[in-house]
């Protein structure tokens, strides 16, 4: 939504995606606690390694790696 579209409403748009992100921040937190997924934080990628349809490796801007990833759950708050 533009400017021009929250102001039209009133906020009430940007209001409503504010919650719906709030909403991705606590499942992606309940999944954590709950095992399957693990949180790694402060990982800038520069490289993903695999083979179309297997886990796959990342490796971060300062070298680090994870290894036989899944799936990637990226912040809804950041932007490239």
């Amino acid at each position: 939504m533009g400017l021009d579209g929250a102001l039209a409403d009133g906020g009430v748009g940007a209001a409503r995606q504010l919650e719906q992100r709030g909403a991705l921040g606590t499942s992606a937190r309940r999944a954590v606690a709950a095992g399957p997924v693990t949180a790694v934080t402060g990982f800038r990628t520069a490289r993903v390694d695999g083979t179309p349809g297997g886990p796959v490796s990342l490796v971060s801007v300062t070298g680090e790696g994870v290894a036989d990833v899944d799936e990637i759950i990226g912040p809804p708050t950041l932007s490239p």
